[in-house]
Formats: structure tokens, C-alpha cells, sequence
């Protein structure tokens, strides 16, 4: 039997908000992905960019789903510009740089007695994803949700305020952007929530 102590590697999610004609965001995101990016970091932080309309709305990212994206930040009243990021879903005063490593350091080291594990599959045309939630303890009673996200990992695309590669960024909800309702498993049982989608053909729409 499973004892209620096992638990899983926590990640650290960062949920960035920014824009591809946002200069101060092509001032502040470059130290912010070296900061995650670092050996000691890299395999610790989930991190996905979402395209708010502001500054600029014609932000070629914020275009490719304007919905969802409004959807997302909507989620967090507070986002009032960019660059701005959450943790853990909670939103972060900005700060100059967006993030420090004492700033990050007591999210890490963390656990959870719900491991999740996602797979994915399938042709661009059909893919499928799997993620398998598994109790290795006793979870709280409470109200859970699940999100799943597509993310584009790289974007090399130049676009207006310089920057030149863009990381993990939005394409598309497989879940409802607000989240579906999710029951977790009892104590050492497991349960597996599926999606199919269709790869998005963005492209390269020019500067944005």
C-alpha cells in the first residue's frame, strides 16, 4: 500500500504576460529567460507566454487567438501591463529585473501528492494528449480544476521590438481557459484525462 507520505516534484508555473511591440518587454524578457533557462532552473519551471492586447493589439502572438488570449488574462484583473508575470497563480508586483533568483528560490523544493504525467502523439493533423493524474497521498478536499495548454516551445520570428526568438508560447486551450472541473483520485488510485486536437498552421505573419 502506498504510504500518504510519497509525494511528486512540484514544478514552479510562471504564466508570463507580454507582447511583441512592447519595447520594455524586449528590455526585460531577455535576463528573465537566462534567469529560468540556467541548468540549475531549466528542469524546475513551467513557464508560458500569453499575448495580452496591450500595449499593442496588433501583437502578431495576440493575433494568432485573440480570444483565449483575452480569455487568459482575464483571469488575473490585476495584469495591467506588460511584462508582468504570475507564480504559482499568483500575480507578482513588477520589479526591475521581472525576476530575481531570491524572488524564485522559495518557490523551488516544493512537492505534491498528485503527480501529473502528460504524453502526446498522433499526426499534426490528429494529435492526442494524455494526462495521467496518480495519488500518491492524501489530497485535500477542495474544489480542483485542470488546465491544458498548447504551447509553441520556440518561435524564432523577429518582430518589432527586437526580439528575435520567443519561448513557450500560447497557441491554443484543449481545456476551457477558466479550467474544467477535476476529482482528484483517491489515495494510490490514478485517472486519465485524453484531448485530440489539430497542430495550428501560424506561420509567419511579418513583424508583430
Amino acid at each position: 500500500m502506498l504510504s500518504a507520505q510519497q509525494t511528486a516534484k512540484k514544478y514552479v508555473l510562471i504564466e508570463h504576460f507580454t507582447n511583441s511591440k512592447c519595447s520594455i518587454c524586449a528590455s526585460k524578457n531577455p535576463a528573465f529567460y537566462s534567469l529560468i533557462g540556467q541548468a540549475q532552473y531549466a528542469d524546475d519551471v513551467h513557464h508560458i507566454a500569453i499575448h495580452p492586447s496591450f500595449p499593442y493589439n496588433t501583437c502578431v502572438f495576440y493575433l494568432a487567438n485573440t480570444i483565449e488570449n483575452n480569455a487568459w488574462t482575464s483571469l488575473y484583473p490585476g495584469v495591467q501591463g506588460t511584462p508582468t508575470i504570475a507564480i504559482n497563480g499568483a500575480l507578482q508586483n513588477p520589479t526591475n529585473p521581472m525576476l530575481s533568483e531570491a524572488k524564485l528560490q522559495p518557490f523551488l523544493n516544493q512537492t505534491s501528492p498528485l503527480s501529473i504525467q502528460v504524453t502526446e502523439g498522433g499526426t499534426n493533423a490528429a494529435r492526442t494528449v494524455q494526462v495521467k493524474a496518480k495519488a500518491l497521498g492524501d489530497i485535500p478536499v477542495g474544489n480542483y480544476k485542470i488546465f491544458v495548454a498548447i504551447a509553441e516551445k520556440t518561435v524564432n520570428q523577429v518582430t518589432s521590438n527586437g526580439e528575435a526568438v520567443h519561448h513557450d508560447v500560447f497557441r491554443k486551450m484543449l481545456t476551457a481557459v477558466a479550467g474544467d472541473p477535476f476529482r482528484p483520485p483517491a489515495t494510490g488510485g490514478s485517472g486519465d484525462s485524453n484531448f485530440t486536437f489539430s497542430m495550428p498552421n501560424h506561420g509567419k505573419a511579418g513583424q508583430g
